[in-house]
């Protein structure tokens, strides 16, 4: 089974059912909605044709405090031609949010996540005179980041909150938060979502993020490790360290990390990745990933079934070259943590075919999914919410099934396993379950031949 999940973003390349069955069928866990395009309607519409499609959890992205271009039509500017952009949606060109007072003469913008650079030459009347360092068409959408400078912005607009509410009529099972810059930017949005139980994902795509990762990671379900906007605010020579130690501080707090930009972007127009975009995915992988993300590739791309297939590909080959990683004690609780470090040291000496972990949250599956250990983990879960937010898990293959009565309790686990093809008769499986608790608590291991412990209960 790949353990690696592929996180895939929707749009007309996908958007049609059949595509995203087949999509599935070659690898993919989850979709991502980019709220930044399309209305409502298109969104609810995806969402719809994915649940139609597979059994996987829906990620709405929203736009947070980011920065795009508003263009009616493609502008054209020559190298060093300029162009005045407003604050106002009358204006021919103009920036979705309001900044107008912090810009100053002699700022750089930079624009399409890196492509064009710009610097502003002056201000007058609400509007900004920028100066264009290469030839380039203005878009609607275009990326905008100002390296260095804070903007003071709400982080939510007024469409965020829209997709918000619809993201909890649809029951969506996370929301990543774009530009996110400190741990109140999460407990924001936690507080639009009330209690839902959607997870949040936050994006670091600038400096500030990055370095309030502590105090976000104690806050939110996992990050994205978004490089594209990342590597406009940073230098781009940065970015393999620091995704690599932002990886490793997700995996030590037991939390989900997600790799995205351009991993097969070549895979857009043509049906096969470079060797570079190969080791890209690859690295992010051994780096410790729990996903990897497609974006343009499955969004517009003319390959996205091949993309995920290539994605599929790379990761069955080197994910069992994972080393085990340590977990932070000092963030999880004891009991859980201790069945965790159980686990890894059991299967460390004993030849264990699959481990199974009766979960009612997903905590303990998820502890023993950061720890990489080459094992499959099949997580049975009564709540068919969590069932489908483990979907983006590293190893974690989670299936519903009601609660299993306190006696003899992994025995019934492991008929259900053995009816359902989760495990065979000759395994040996190791499994975990919460037995006598009154909070949902993992306190027991065992390690059995699945043949065995069912000729024993006749």
């Amino acid at each position: 089974m790949k353990r690696t999940k592929i996180l895939c973003t929707l749009g007309p390349a996908s958007r049609s059912p059949d595509v995203l069955r087949r999509m599935a069928k070659a690898g993919m866990n989850a979709v991502r909605v980019n709220t930044a395009y399309g209305s409502l309607e298109d969104h609810a519409r995806m969402v719809e044709h994915a649940r139609s499609a597979a059994d996987v959890p829906v990620m709405f992205d929203i736009k947070g405090p980011e920065v795009r271009l508003r263009c009616r039509s493609g502008v054209e500017v020559g190298r060093n031609g300029t162009v005045e952009v407003g604050f106002r949606g009358t204006d021919p060109v103009s920036f979705n949010r309001e900044f107008y007072g912090q810009l100053r003469v002699g700022d750089v913008v930079v624009l399409g996540k890196g492509a064009v650079t710009s610097k502003v030459l002056g201000k007058s009347g609400g509007r900004v005179k920028l100066r264009l360092s290469s030839r380039c068409t203005l878009r609607d959408g275009m990326g905008v980041n100002i390296p260095g400078r804070r903007l003071d912005l709400p982080t939510l607009s007024r469409r965020d909150l829209q997709a918000i509410r619809l993201a909890r009529e649809l029951d969506v099972e996370y929301i990543a938060l774009s530009f996110t810059r400190d741990a109140k930017d999460v407990a924001n949005l936690r507080r639009r979502l009330g209690g839902s139980g959607i997870g949040v994902i936050a994006k670091m795509e600038n400096r500030e993020g990055v370095g309030n990762i502590d105090s976000i990671l104690r806050g939110c379900d996992g990050i994205m490790v978004a490089r594209g906007d990342l590597g406009v605010e940073l230098p781009p020579e940065e970015i393999p360290l620091m995704q690599k130690e932002l990886i490793a501080k997700c995996n030590r707090m037991g939390k989900i990390s997600i790799v995205a930009t351009e991993m097969l972007q070549s895979m857009v127009e043509n049906p096969y990745p470079t060797r570079a975009e190969t080791s890209d995915v690859a690295n992010a992988i051994l780096d410790g990933a729990d996903a990897v993300m497609l974006s343009a590739e499955s969004a517009v791309g003319r390959h996205p079934v091949e993309a995920v297939k290539a994605m599929s590909r790379i990761a069955v080959e080197v994910e069992c070259h994972l080393p085990i990683t340590p977990l932070d004690e000092e963030v999880h609780d004891p009991i859980s943590l201790a069945i965790s470090k159980a686990v890894t040291s059991i299967i460390g000496t004993v030849n264990v075919d699959k481990i199974v972990v009766a979960t009612r949250t997903g905590y303990t599956a998820m502890l023993i999914s950061n720890f990489r250990v080459c094992k499959d983990i099949i997580a049975i879960t009564d709540d068919p919410k969590v069932r489908r937010k483990l979907h983006l898990v590293y190893a974690v293959q989670p299936v519903e099934h009601e609660y299993f009565r306190e006696k003899d309790k992994v025995r019934d686990i492991a008929r259900y396993c053995l009816r359902e093809g989760l495990v065979k008769k000759g395994d040996t499986v190791l499994f975990t379950a919460g037995v006598y608790t009154r909070k949902p608590t993992t306190n027991l291991v065992q390690v059995h031949n699945v043949g065995e412990l069912l000729e024993c209960s006749r």
